[in-house]
């Protein structure tokens, strides 16, 4: 078994070990060490990279209770080699870990939620819950797991004695066989952990929650905590001071403002599609009368709306079927109208003859045909 260096002292960067095997793996080599710092693919945690020897370590991976380093070039077998631990992802995780399992113990303790489900990626951090959480309870959770960090209180990382373990209240997401590593949160969280953590709470800064979503019978959590955190606030902040500025506010009034900006926007759309039913309106009332059926190509400018008030103006004058049609991208939408009548037999034929989809009720149809306008003219004389 590989001495599992990270155990003993999570700050380790450094370290020496015996090359027990190297096999190829792919484009890549399968180094055995006798003992690492370097934390493998588990517990819902990815893995540690940086170097051995002069060969970079790609991944590293646990099977069968044997840690395996996947490196880019092969190490000698017997050689003592140089280990070193990219620390600055390393550290970034224990952060993020530590917060997970303040989050995780204070949805035990005050809802009695379990985490079900933990991912700790490169990027992204999610937590789920065996229950729905609540926004108000979301809340109140990242507020005390805040304090928390704030107070700075211990963390420690040991593996009791079986008769220890016994008597121990911890949670655990599965059955564990053999040594159970503990780690505890004074006065927070007591849980069952192979991962490396903070020795203490103040390292971890601070934690945020960044969405909640439903994810089966519980509730999914994206979190960031530590430099994570720090980043992901310095982007939202930055992106707000942008907005804030274009709209001449500060940051905390954005939501006033936007709020203003909308309903302006919002009156203006108003406005906007009035004067285009207008002028639709007014451009069906110069067409001529049509005895037969008729094919119209409104400018791409317009809208559905503008389609309909065309549509219903210029109805009167035409005997057979109206088609209003409005450009698109490789295709053409449409709307058929009939004077009266059930309009089903005139759009299944016209549906057919361009391969057009769409349907209706009553007197009027709408939908897509993939075809030109001379094509949809040359089916309407032929009506």
């Amino acid at each position: 078994m590989t001495e599992k260096l990270y155990d003993l002292d999570a700050y380790l960067r450094s370290f020496t070990a015996e090359v027990l095997s190297c096999t190829p793996c792919g484009k890549d080599y399968e180094v055995i060490l006798d003992a690492t710092a370097f934390f493998p693919e588990e517990g819902g945690q990815s893995a540690d990279t940086g170097r051995l020897g002069g060969a970079i370590v790609r991944d590293v991976r646990i099977r069968d209770g044997v840690i395996r380093h996947i490196t880019d070039s092969p190490l000698p077998v017997g050689s003592t080699v140089s280990g070193e631990i990219d620390f600055a992802p390393r550290f970034e995780k224990m952060q993020c870990h530590t917060a997970e399992h303040i989050l995780s113990g204070l949805f035990h303790s005050l809802y009695g939620i379990e985490n079900v489900g933990f991912h700790l990626g490169e990027r992204e951090v999610t937590l789920d819950t065996s229950a729905p959480v609540t926004p108000e309870m979301l809340a109140e959770v990242e507020e005390r797991a805040n304090r928390a960090i704030w107070e700075n209180r211990p963390v420690t990382c040991r593996y009791p004695s079986p008769e220890e373990l016994s008597s121990m209240s911890y949670r655990s997401k599965i059955e564990i066989r053999g040594a159970v590593r503990i780690v505890e949160i004074e006065g927070i969280d007591v849980c069952a952990c192979c991962a490396p953590h903070v020795r203490r709470t103040g390292e971890i800064g601070i934690v945020k929650c960044i969405s909640a979503e439903k994810h089966k019978s519980g509730t999914r959590i994206t979190m960031l905590a530590g430099s994570r955190a720090y980043r992901y606030l310095c982007d939202v902040f930055s992106a707000a001071h942008t907005v804030a500025v274009s709209l001449s506010c500060g940051n905390t009034d954005l939501p006033g403002a936007v709020a203003s900006l909308k309903a302006e926007a919002a009156q203006i759309r108003t406005e906007a599609f009035s004067l285009v039913r207008r002028l639709a309106e007014e451009q069906a009332k110069a067409l001529p009368e049509t005895p037969g059926s008729l094919a119209v190509l409104l400018d791409d400018s317009a809208t559905a709306d503008a389609m309909l008030a065309y549509a219903n103006a210029a109805i009167g004058k035409v005997g057979g079927v109206l088609g209003v049609f409005l450009p698109q991208k490789d295709a053409l939408r449409y709307l058929l109208m009939i004077r009266e009548g059930d309009i089903t037999p005139v759009v299944r034929a016209f549906n057919k003859a361009l391969s057009a989809r769409g349907g209706g009720k009553g007197n009027l149809a709408q939908g897509t045909v993939p075809a030109t306008f001379a094509e949809v003219e040359a089916y309407f004389a032929s009506l």
